[in-house]
């Protein structure tokens, strides 16, 4: 979530209950303070009654308590160990029926000069059909930061879980 911009905007256009996510302290990507944070946002919007923040961590079942209409993963993929546990949790996640949907959207990076392994969309999205998840469609965009001339190349895909999961 960071600093919950995509869950408060969802808060805000009228969603029953949103719940947050992120890890909290596990390294230098995820320092300490992004719950308590998200909290503080929740609470400066005017959404404590329908949105809380917690932890979830894609590598432990015990967080995966929760089941939703809707799951909107933003901005996740960065580690290979982690991809095939989002696409998991991603499944999980979901509420076995029709009406139930995943949206995930991710910059779609060039990760040629980094000094470590990173995944790219593309493993997301061989993890998801592994697991049986139906890939409805995937949509590149473009976005443009405020008084920037550089575009970003974001990609968005729709999943849904199959009908036997829980």
């Amino acid at each position: 979530s960071g600093v919950g911009l995509v869950g408060l905007t969802i808060a805000a256009l009228g969603a029953a209950s949103v719940d947050l996510t992120d890890l909290d302290g596990e390294d230098v990507d995820n320092p300490s303070g992004l719950i308590s944070n998200l909290k503080r946002n929740i609470e400066l919007n005017g959404f404590g009654e329908i949105a809380r923040a917690r932890r979830l961590d894609w590598r432990e079942e015990d967080d995966q308590d929760a089941t939703y209409d809707v799951v909107i993963a933003s901005d996740c993929i960065y580690y290979p160990e982690i991809v095939l546990p989002l696409a998991e949790t991603i499944k999980r996640c979901l509420v076995k029926g029709e009406n139930t949907v995943a949206y995930v959207v991710s910059p779609d990076r060039d990760w040629s000069d980094a000094k470590y392994p990173r995944a790219s969309f593309q493993d997301l999205r061989l993890a998801l059909e592994s697991i049986q998840c139906t890939i409805l469609s995937t949509t590149p965009f473009l976005t443009r930061a405020p008084l920037s001339s550089n575009t970003e190349s974001l990609l968005l895909m729709e999943v849904v879980a199959p009908n036997d999961s829980a």
